[in-house]
């Protein structure tokens, strides 16, 4: 069975995370050559019809969208790294569907990329203040990802059991305490690791798996650690749902939550 232009580019990627923003930056390359406004599949389509009608095409659009792209830099709206990451989709749309188009000549005239960034981490106060927010999560949100430094996408596998408790002392003297916790990342990929989060990040999680328990959920190794809100004033639960009925809060929610926060 022959694979269609969209499935064959979307395929390349394993990250959810990393397919939207793939496809994100494909339909913005599509809007500016004025390929239709139709669903994404078909625009791939429309795009490798006209490249096979025409061998410069493809070489063509992609030299003008770097061209408006560079127009924009100069202005001081992107910088040189955005113009980076909208070109590797195209390229790998390209690649995965044997367009042929000459890289290095799109390139050319570009500015060399940074190989570091300017951002930082946040300092004290900063993460003390977004701790602060009223929503029980961001306390488990925040904690975990600073310290065990693991990417968004990762919440969308996190469950429970992948928190192991680390103990130190004499069990039988009954002064063993807990002084940190393992995390399993990605747990049963190729990408799985392993880091570690502090004793005060752990109870965190635990005082947020406690609430949920006394509020009805029924939590077990397969809970995910972080779900959506349940509404507590109307019997069916409302629009954010049940406390009985956890849906898992992928990294999309999470982004927005820590945006809004």
């Amino acid at each position: 069975m022959e694979l269609d232009p969209y499935s064959l580019f979307i395929n390349a990627k394993r990250a959810d995370q990393t397919k939207r923003k793939y496809q994100a930056c494909l339909n913005t390359f599509f809007d500016y050559i004025s390929i239709p406004d139709k669903n994404l599949k078909e625009r791939c389509k429309v795009f490798i019809q006209n490249c096979h009608g025409n061998p410069k095409y493809a070489m063509n659009s992609v030299f003008r969208f770097v061209i408006r792209l560079k127009e924009r830099m100069q202005r001081k709206e992107i910088v040189v790294s955005t113009i980076c990451n909208y070109l590797k989709p195209i390229k790998l749309f390209c690649e995965m569907n044997d367009i042929n188009v000459k890289w290095k000549k799109i390139t050319l005239g570009l500015p060399k990329e940074k190989k570091y960034a300017e951002d930082r981490a946040p300092t004290i106060s900063e993460i003390q203040a977004l701790l602060s927010y009223p929503d029980r999560r961001i306390k488990v949100i925040i904690l975990t990802m600073i310290l065990c430094g693991m990417r968004l996408g990762a919440w969308n596998d996190l469950q429970y059991k992948h928190i192991q408790p680390i103990k130190r002392g004499d069990e039988g003297e009954g002064n063993e305490q807990i002084v940190a916790a393992k995390i399993t990342i990605y747990a049963g990929s190729d990408e799985q690791y392993t880091s570690f989060i502090t004793k005060e990040a752990y109870q965190a999680i635990e005082e947020w798996m406690d609430y949920r328990r006394k509020c009805g959920e029924q939590i077990t190794d397969e809970s995910w650690l972080v779900r959506n809100l349940w509404d507590v004033t109307t019997p069916s639960g409302g629009p954010r749902g049940l406390v009985t009925v956890p849906k898992k809060l992928k990294d999309t929610g999470v982004k927005s939550l820590i945006e809004r926060v």
